[in-house]
């Protein structure tokens, strides 16, 4: 994109820009390399580019027009394209216009939202951890339904359904524990499982038959982080 400039919002007021005290790049004026900054409605320039040196004092800006400002900016959990178009009448910030807020890359770590299958069949694996209590009550409600639903949907009746079971609020083990954990759900005998990692017989297995007599193995092995 060749030269630009920097320019850094210290304390825009305007209720649109929601990115005070963050780098951005532009190249709406000299492009040489100089450092702005805008503060108290006002532009002004500190380092000129074009000289090699700070100026040795903050230098007010008669700017007239716009002024289109972009960064890539990210925080714990995402990065984002962020880009504002500024109105200036003689050095005076008049108008803020957002040209684009985007979320451009996802930067969580989903290790632990996603566990790993236990079968060789489709796997599911449903997240409840941000939705509403009512949501996830929905499902435990009629779970062997609402999860022989899911299997119909996917269009395979072996499919593993991995859910989240919340921690009972007056359990003994709330205090130490994660507040849920993950339930492997797999309609389907063992010898269609992988038990690699069950060599360490960590694996918790509750076996029963359903209303056609398939066999219902669910195996209680992941642990997600406590909800925050």
């Amino acid at each position: 994109m060749g030269m630009f400039d920097t320019i850094r919002a210290i304390n825009i007021s305007d209720h649109t820009f929601k990115h005070n005290d963050v780098s951005f790049q532009t190249q709406s004026l000299e492009s040489n390399m100089s450092e702005y900054l805008i503060f108290n409605g006002e532009l002004w320039c500190g380092y000129d580019g074009a000289k090699g040196g700070c100026r040795g004092f903050a230098e007010r800006i008669d700017f007239f027009g716009e002024l289109n400002i972009y960064t890539s900016y990210s925080d714990s959990q995402f990065e984002y394209w962020v880009e504002y178009n500024l109105i200036f009448e003689r050095g005076t910030l008049s108008g803020v216009d957002v040209v684009r807020i985007e979320k451009t890359k996802d930067l969580q770590d989903h290790s632990q939202r996603r566990p790993l299958p236990r079968s060789e069949q489709a796997c599911v694996t449903i997240d409840l951890r941000d939705v509403k209590s009512e949501i996830y009550e929905h499902l435990h409600s009629n779970l062997d339904a609402n999860l022989a639903a899911i299997r119909n949907a996917i269009g395979d009746p072996l499919a593993e359904i991995i859910y989240p079971v919340k921690r009972d609020a007056n359990s003994f083990y709330q205090m130490a524990g994660p507040e849920y954990r993950m339930i492997h759900n797999v309609m389907q005998d063992f010898s269609t499982l992988k038990l690699t990692n069950d060599k360490d017989g960590n694996l918790s297995r509750i076996q029963s038959k359903d209303l056609e007599g398939n066999t219902l193995n669910i195996l209680v092995d992941e642990f997600w982080l406590t909800h925050t």
